[in-house]
């Protein structure tokens, strides 16, 4: 999947807990956070990739960054 912007990568979290099967509760209390901030967590403006793989390592997955060169019209 091709995340290019927070908000994608915000709703990418957001559905990989989802097709997980586990209860936002447990991912919150595996977090230490309260059940109505988790959601406040993953849509933060500026989620960064380590607070992503901190959810996300508790639904088995990950996120990685890929950086490629994109061509200039000459």
């Amino acid at each position: 999947m091709a995340i290019k912007t927070n908000k994608e990568l915000s709703q990418a979290i957001d559905k990989a807990i989802t097709d997980s099967g586990y209860k936002r509760g447990y991912i919150s209390d595996q977090l230490g956070i309260a059940n109505q901030n988790l959601k406040k967590s993953i849509y933060k403006q500026n989620i960064s990739i380590d607070d992503a793989n901190k959810i996300l390592k508790l639904v088995d997955c990950e996120a990685e960054i890929t950086i490629k060169k994109v061509l200039k019209n000459q």
